[in-house]
């Protein structure tokens, strides 16, 4: 479905250079590429780098296993006191 291409999973986002500083990025170590990428996704926003979305891979998996039966119950999560 298209309009699942186009929302990502909770918590990712399309990468934007210009709105975090380098140092806190987890793409490239080399900054001077780090900053040609604005140039790319101003110049055409398809070729934005991102997180996962619903309609991609991770998703469809995610959600394939979020609805089997049983799966959730089974997730054991740590309970601080």
């Amino acid at each position: 479905m298209a309009a699942f291409d186009e929302r990502y999973l909770f918590g990712h986002r399309t990468l934007r250079p210009s709105a975090q500083a380098f140092q806190s990025n987890v793409v490239t170590h080399n900054e001077r590429r780090y900053r040609f990428t604005e140039t790319w996704f101003a110049a055409d926003p398809r070729l934005a780098l991102g997180g996962p979305t619903l309609g991609g891979p991770a998703g469809r998996t995610s959600m394939s296993l979020a609805l089997t039966p049983g799966y959730l119950e089974r997730i054991e999560l740590p309970a601080w006191c």
